[in-house]
């Protein structure tokens, strides 16, 4: 994928109270994609490499719980790691990790969402969803001791990871982008009866499409001063502060 191309907002004016108004050629609600500075800043030569890395990791470690006589005794040991890392569990997604492949972890494909809040948590996945759960699987192999002779790819994640993770979540707004340059998350293509009922529904269900060809638009860029103005902004939610106080 060539570099993005993006501004960087200042404030929101633009969309304070902007309602969204049907058209059937371009999409007239803004689509969120959360990631960091980095991860579009970086050469797509450092994305691309880092993302095959994290393939290779997740791929062995995939062959090497299911090639396991006593997999219960490890998903306690990976349960136990979970719960002192105070994270969430995650290697029923390894596991299922060829099969995911096709569904959100492809380096290349640009995901956006008509949901800001959902934008928010993605911007917390250091190297997008695919680099979490390969920084995870290489954390919880070396806890429990585990070598699958992975030398390069652990050293590719481990210098480059920080470089994801230390840098500023970010959210870029796509905006006026044409139905024929998105696509569901499997890659089908959109129809007008799918078009007609995203305008019914005002976009509020969670929805996520892939964005064709995002190196064609000028993207908006939000750093993270202006997190909270786009919750009131693009979300129902009017009390942020006792919603930040409330929300996980």
């Amino acid at each position: 994928m060539e570099q993005l191309k993006y501004e960087i907002l200042d404030n929101l004016n633009d969309y304070t109270g902007k309602k969204t108004t049907y058209d059937s050629i371009l999409c007239d609600h803004p689509l969120f994609h959360g990631t960091t500075l980095f991860a579009i800043e970086a050469s797509a030569e450092v994305v691309s490499a880092f993302c095959n890395h994290c393939k290779i990791v997740l791929r062995k470690a995939k062959k090497y719980t299911l090639s396991l006589n006593n997999r219960e005794a490890f998903y306690e040991s990976a349960e136990h790691y979970c719960q002192k890392s105070k994270i969430a569990p995650f290697w029923h997604f390894i596991e299922r990790f060829e099969e995911l492949e096709d569904y959100g972890y492809q380096y290349g494909d640009f995901y956006v969402t008509t949901n800001y809040l959902l934008a928010l948590e993605y911007s917390k996945n250091a190297g997008g969803e695919l680099g979490n759960l390969a920084h995870n699987a290489e954390l919880l192999l070396e806890d429990l001791g585990i070598d699958l002779d992975l030398q390069e790819s652990i050293s590719v994640l481990k210098k480059n990871y920080p470089l994801f993770s230390e840098s500023e979540r970010v959210i870029l707004i796509a905006d006026k982008i044409p139905f024929d340059d998105l696509k569901y998350e499997r890659g089908y293509t959109l129809n007008k009866d799918y078009i007609d009922y995203l305008y019914e529904t005002d976009f509020n269900t969670n929805l996520s499409f892939r964005l064709l060809h995002p190196e064609k638009y000028q993207l908006k860029l939000i750093r993270k001063p202006l997190f909270k103005e786009g919750i009131s902004c693009f979300t129902d939610i009017k009390d942020v502060d006792s919603f930040l106080r409330t929300s996980t």
